[in-house]
């Protein structure tokens, strides 16, 4: 009995310790849930004004607590870091490198508080530096050449408080590298010797740098003295990418070449001589270049070749026609600098300062009407260098300069275009005359624009437009360079060069 008594008292007394333990438990997660409760009901998030930010502006934005919790915190704090991470092989070794190129810490809200359940916002502010290097990634997992590189940026932000009731959040923004060159036409030319005669070619792009996605124009002027024919035009974009570690020094670097984007154009009459203007777009997913990376640098760069009908590539020099592809920013042209293309507009019209090149097949006969002596494997077809049309040996026995269309030494002309010939010869076109056209023609589509009827609806939106765009042109302007954009233009000529000049 004294044992039955004595183990009913001990069961009881573990019945109210199980019991008690259990109230204790049940009133602690009451006033401190526990972690996983807590994050799961408590959340923070960071919001930003702005997608992407260029080196040097200010990230606005706000930390945002939703709490269904009440938790105290110590403090609010922002970092803001950026990391580059490289690897590559070379001479069977594998290297790698890792680097902080940006951090900042910023004490959003320092005082202690308790947050009651509801929602609390606290705004804060980030200065990127000037010279940050964009974000850029990029990789390669071949077996012969494996490289790897990433850089980006993140804003993390947390609520100090003990241990199990800290709340952290993070996000990626994505930073773009500044752009603080001047914006402006790209040129450059070459001469080869081809066959018979010669291949000069001068090409301008419309700008040195460009946005992914963004539509190039070339203007290209060519005079060929020659008799081949040029089947195609090509212009390919290149990609090079440097990668280092341990400074930039031949042992740990590596070089990575290739092609990113190319096309093909349709090519040109033989002794052609006059201006094509040519157009494509850019691929909207390339990288932007980057020249500050402390591990990674990229570039691009426009290579132009002339295919000709023996089968050889017109293409040395024009290789070094450096561009470089910027992420959404502004920029500037110098006030001095004459676009070669307003964007938007139509492309200008092609000239041609020679008349059209008479194929062999079509002339069976002399072009001259009081010879027609039929051609043959002893009567040999011969075209006059300045109507371009074909005669006999005996019809085009004279040779002269034509000083107009760039015929610097003697060739064949037929008699009735000698005595012109001899005098500089005329053009077929020229770019004054042609351009002048082309500018009428967009100051009839301005007029056609501004004759459209207005619905009446539209009319006090449009009255309430115009003074803000107004106040943000005048903001913009400065008197050393002027931000690009879309104006009102009028073409300057000369005989055989054009330019675009602002109004």
């Amino acid at each position: 009995l004294i044992n039955s008594g004595w183990f009913c008292v001990r069961w009881n007394l573990l019945l109210a310790m199980d019991f008690l333990s259990a109230v204790g438990k049940a009133l602690n997660e009451t006033i401190n849930p526990p972690s996983c409760e807590f994050h799961k009901l408590n959340r923070m998030v960071i919001k930003t004004d702005r997608p992407s930010y260029v080196g040097g502006d200010t990230i606005t934005g706000t930390i945002e607590i939703d709490c269904l919790i009440p938790f105290t915190a110590h403090r609010i704090i922002l970092e803001a870091s950026g990391r580059e991470k490289v690897w590559f092989r070379k001479n069977k070794h594998t290297h790698y490198d890792d680097k902080q190129i940006f951090f900042q810490t910023i004490m959003v809200y320092p005082h202690q508080n308790t947050y009651e359940t509801g929602y609390h916002s606290f705004p804060f502010q980030c200065v990127l530096l000037s010279d940050l290097p964009g974000t850029f990634e990029q990789k390669d997992t071949g077996f012969s050449l494996g490289y790897s590189t990433k850089r980006a940026y993140a804003l993390s932000a947390r609520a100090e408080g003990d241990h199990r009731h800290a709340l952290e959040t993070s996000m990626k923004i994505l930073v773009y590298e500044r752009y603080d060159q001047q914006v402006q036409p790209l040129h450059t030319h070459d001469r080869w010797s081809v066959g018979n005669g010669d291949f000069h070619a001068r090409v301008w792009f419309d700008k040195n740098a460009y946005m992914p996605g963004e539509l190039v124009v070339a203007k290209l002027k060519i005079n060929n003295t020659s008799t081949s024919r040029t089947p195609f035009i090509a212009i390919t974009l290149h990609h090079h990418l440097k990668l280092c570690v341990q400074g930039w020094i031949s042992e740990h670097t590596t070089h990575v070449h290739e092609s990113v984007y190319s096309e093909t154009f349709t090519g040109l009459p033989p002794c052609f001589y006059g201006v094509r203007w040519i157009s494509f777009r850019l691929p909207q997913h390339l990288p932007p270049s980057t020249s500050l990376g402390p591990l990674s640098r990229s570039g691009y760069a426009f290579s132009m070749e002339f295919g000709m009908m023996d089968g050889s590539i017109l293409n040395e020099n024009f290789n070094l026609m450096p561009i470089t592809l910027i992420g959404p920013q502004q920029v500037f042209q110098p006030s001095g600098v004459l676009p070669l293309y307003t964007a938007g507009a139509p492309l200008p019209p092609n000239v041609n300062y020679r008349p059209e090149w008479q194929e062999d097949e079509t002339a069976t006969v002399c072009s001259n009407e009081t010879c027609n002596k039929p051609f043959s494997f002893f009567n040999r077809r011969h075209h006059c260098r300045h109507c371009f049309r074909i005669f006999c040996a005996d019809c085009t026995s004279k040779k002269t300069t034509i000083s107009k269309l760039k015929f610097c030494v003697p060739v064949r002309v037929c008699d009735s275009c000698y005595s012109l010939a001899q005098a500089g010869g005329v053009k077929l076109q020229t770019s004054k005359a042609v351009m002048a056209e082309y500018q009428h023609q967009l100051e009839r589509a301005a007029q056609q624009r501004n004759q459209l009827e207005v619905p009446p609806s539209l009319m006090s939106v449009l009255d309430n437009v115009q003074p803000d765009a107004h106040h943000h042109h005048e903001h913009d302007g400065s008197s050393s360079s002027s931000s690009t954009s879309t104006s009102s233009t009028t073409y300057a000529h000369e005989d055989d060069d054009f330019v675009v000049v602002d109004k």
